[in-house]
């Protein structure tokens, strides 16, 4: 483990020229395809979660995240999946209470924290985001819990494994 850790680490570094370096980015929410996708679904009925809720989710922890490292909203950094819709990135940016990735810098969220070392804290839900900002690069992180939205099969396991390495787990009034 401590050898591919130490080889991730080296391969990162050289690939520094291509991160989104932002001096007072203090906490990154990474987005998910599950959340997106099944907010988007809603213009076909499949879905009860829609993109409007989905913000109203993403406000609330922007109030959590305020209050608990004690910063602004220009110190929290919303990260969208790399395949999200350029429809869905606009609608975000300006629904959300904090600073979204421009669109076309929306890269691995492993580079921008190995560039943007004073990061206290990564947030998201069911992302392997959060795993790699604890183990990789020993960032305080938080799996949002959204269990009641019913999103994805496997939210119960994903707690379970971020339970095992110490991620907390955060809930938040998302009606």
């Amino acid at each position: 483990r401590i050898q591919i850790n130490t080889e991730c680490l080296d391969l990162l570094a050289k690939l520094n020229r291509i991160a989104w370096v932002q001096p007072n980015m203090k906490v990154i929410i990474a987005g998910t395809t599950i959340i997106s996708d099944k907010a988007s679904s809603n213009s076909t009925g499949e879905s009860e979660f829609t993109i409007t809720q989905e913000c109203k989710v993403y406000n609330h922890l922007i109030k959590h995240i305020k209050k608990k490292h004690k910063v602004t909203s220009r110190d929290i950094y919303y990260k969208p999946h790399p395949r999200i819709r350029y429809d869905d990135w606009v609608y975000k940016q300006s629904s959300l209470d904090c600073q979204i990735y421009p669109y076309s810098k929306n890269g691995l969220i492993d580079i921008d924290l190995r560039s943007n070392t004073q990061v206290l804290a990564v947030y998201s839900y069911m992302s392997a985001s959060i795993l790699v900002a604890k183990l990789l690069f020993n960032v305080k992180s938080y799996f949002l819990d959204l269990h009641e939205f019913n999103l994805h099969w496997s939210h119960d396991e994903l707690r379970l494994l971020c339970k095992k390495y110490d991620i907390e787990s955060v809930r938040l009034p998302t009606r």
